[in-house]
């Protein structure tokens, strides 16, 4: 049987940056008939599975693209009129765009027509280190249909925007004899990698930061601070970092964990000296240390994550005074109604429940231990609103710490 082939069709966008930064995006009618060129050719074979890219989304990918300050207020009126999470096809909200223009008076017009190639363009003043004139000089060898020469097969002194390696720069002297000083880095070199355990907080504005982004800043803060982490293998190398379940978007991390691998020895003091130096506000590191090479995973090691729901703010001690109303219990605002409330809700659940429920006062607290099982644990703020009518209880929660197995 032949072999199954998945093709995907995308428009093409003008983007900043790139000889082609100046040239017009296609209608969208000429988009549409293109796509259905290709598919009604390709429609005979049945091993070939054709994809294409919503036309609407193209287009407006190509605003934002090329886009000024006036996109920022289409995109406020737009995610006031319900748009969220558009890159997902069934997400797309294409009328709450539309509405959005009408509102505030856009036209995608100038953002999709072509540029005027001597016109400054809104993103000038950012310097990637390829200069404008080599990109205007590309733009018009490809109106003509000139080729040009790989950076391999001249001497590399035009665009500037890459280093390559040793290897291939031609007009590299040869080396002195002269002694440089090795690079600056954190530890020892050892001959094998070796696993160790971080530990750090977020708080602050950082909790709102995604997984994703929380780990392209303590990428960075590695890197600012010297710390060299071990990269994967593979074509697209990354550090070798494994973290505890992500946390979710506005909730609090008091001491988190994060597992690391490095062929290097360290001095705890030093390593955390230097990442708290590098760090931004919100992130801190208050542990390091060694992990032994037959410990499990940092996932397989945890038995159970500690949350914190703290109750002294305004709203949530409004909502456990409901609570216990609603529920008849009496001196809802005190340890005693949040206890009778948990007490109920426990009674409720069973005994294999994995979840762990505590009340705590000075300040008052709901503690909660959620026991890490092979089969989906239930979300601690899920549990929250279960208990108590808080809408987004994760702005009053933290996770305390992670609870590990004990070795035997």
């Amino acid at each position: 049987s032949p072999p199954r082939i998945n093709l995907s069709l995308s428009s093409f966008i003008p983007k900043p940056h790139t000889p082609f930064q100046w040239t017009a995006m296609d209608r969208a009618d000429t988009l549409r008939d293109k796509q259905a060129f290709l598919k009604d050719k390709l429609r005979r074979y049945r091993s070939v599975e054709v994809k294409d890219h919503p036309v609407d989304k193209s287009a407006l990918e190509a605003v934002f693209s090329r886009g000024d300050r006036p996109v920022g207020r289409l995109l406020l009126e737009a995610w006031k009129r319900g748009a969220r999470f558009d890159g997902w096809r069934d997400r797309f909200l294409g009328r709450a765009w539309d509405e959005a223009r009408e509102a505030v008076g856009f036209d995608d017009g100038p953002y999709l027509g072509a540029l005027d190639v001597n016109a400054e363009l809104p993103w000038d003043h950012i310097d990637t280190g390829v200069a404008k004139s080599f990109l205007r000089a590309e733009f018009e060898r490809a109106l003509v249909e000139e080729r040009t020469p790989s950076c391999l097969d001249r001497r590399c002194s035009d665009c500037l925007g890459c280093r390559l390696s040793a290897s291939l720069d031609r007009s590299r002297r040869e080396p002195g004899s002269g002694r440089s000083e090795p690079f600056s880095r954190l530890g020892r070199p050892t001959d094998r990698a070796r696993r160790y355990r971080l530990y750090y907080s977020k708080t602050g504005r950082a909790r709102f930061l995604s997984q994703i982004d929380l780990l392209n800043v303590l990428q960075r803060v590695f890197r600012r601070a010297g710390l060299p982490v071990l990269l994967s293998e593979g074509f697209h190398p990354k550090m070798t970092v494994s973290f505890l379940p992500a946390l979710p978007l506005g909730m609090r991390a008091e001491r988190d964990c994060l597992e690391l691998k490095s062929r290097s020895f360290f001095s705890a003091p030093v390593v955390l000296a230097a990442l708290n130096a590098a760090a931004p506000d919100g992130i801190g590191f208050s542990a390091f240390e060694a992990v032994e090479d037959a410990a499990p995973s940092l996932f397989r090691a945890v038995e159970a994550l500690v949350y914190a729901l703290d109750l002294t703010g305004e709203e949530a001690r409004a909502s456990l005074v409901a609570a216990c109303t609603a529920q008849g219990i009496a001196d809802g605002s005190s340890a005693a109604g949040l206890e009778a409330l948990v007490r109920r809700y426990l009674e409720n659940k069973g005994s294999d429940f994995p979840v762990g429920l505590e009340v705590r006062e000075n300040p008052l607290t709901l503690v909660l231990t959620v026991r890490q099982a092979s089969e989906k644990t239930p979300r601690p703020q899920d549990i929250v609103r279960e208990i108590l009518p808080i809408e987004n209880p994760v702005y009053d929660m933290s996770r305390r710490e992670a609870v590990f197995k004990t070795l035997v």
